[in-house]
């Protein structure tokens, strides 16, 4: 393999993992923002009788939003020392939008318990 198709097969190589990243970033941050609204809204109509019944208290509920919280102020400040311009930092940020993925998956995973909790029988 001569040196062209060499650098011309590493430069696709990393868009496509790059890309996939960003996709299943993108994907558990839609979820998450849904989920938010979902146990924010929960958390809201909780006192109300009927309006969404829960075997959690209105404790749990907070504490999973500060959580989420938390976890949204550690990305936007990860995304705002981002610089696209440089390689090395390029790799870190690849690690980080992995951890965030991950935690944010978690976080999906447990506001999901909680609100199928929510749903009446």
């Amino acid at each position: 393999m001569d040196t062209n198709s060499f650098q011309s097969h590493r430069l696709h190589a990393k868009p496509v993992k790059s890309q996939t990243l960003i996709a299943h970033w993108a994907e558990s941050l839609a979820t998450f923002t849904s989920n938010y609204h979902k146990v924010l809204a929960c958390l809201h109509h909780q006192p109300s009788v009927g309006e969404c019944p829960s075997k959690y208290s209105q404790e749990t509920f907070e504490a999973l939003l500060m959580k989420m919280q938390t976890e949204v102020q550690l990305l936007n400040q990860d995304i705002d020392n981002f610089d696209p311009f440089t390689a090395e930092p390029n790799q870190c940020f690849h690690k980080k939008l992995a951890t965030h993925t991950r935690y944010l998956t978690r976080l999906n995973q447990r506001a999901f318990l909680l609100l199928v909790d929510q749903s009446p029988n």
